[in-house]
């Protein structure tokens, strides 16, 4: 099979059930079925193996090779869908184009993502 991700720390720790690894330093980079990979880092991190969730928390910044950088407070990456989450405030820049809004919805193998709600958009160097 192809590689999807691979997930790094500082530390690990599984709980008392044994149903999620708990994660300090968290590096989680993607590699989508087109384009070059993605890098999530974050101060802490759950994976769920059972839901195939990794949840990232605190200071979250996921970079792309094409020159994207996202910041959230949290973000949800789902194993089966290869769908990044969050309800939480997203800023995104660019080369071309500030993006912020409230509610992310990523698909991480074509690259297309969706802001929810309060959405403003900042376009660069006459990019329109």
């Amino acid at each position: 099979g192809r590689l999807e991700w691979d997930l790094d720390a500082d530390s690990a720790q599984r709980s008392r059930d044994g149903a999620l690894m708990v994660l300090d330093s968290v590096r989680l980079k993607f590699y989508p079925r087109t384009g070059g990979p993605s890098t999530l880092k974050a101060r802490e991190g759950r994976f769920s193996e059972s839901t195939g969730e990794i949840e990232a928390i605190g200071s979250v910044v996921v970079e792309t090779d094409d020159g994207y950088r996202l910041t959230a407070e949290r973000l949800k990456y789902m194993m089966k869908t290869k769908e990044l989450t969050t309800g939480d405030h997203v800023e995104i820049t660019s080369k071309s184009i500030d993006l912020e809004g409230d509610g992310l919805m990523a698909k991480v193998d074509d690259g297309k993502f969706q802001l929810s709600k309060n959405v403003k958009a900042v376009f660069k160097d006459g990019s329109i």
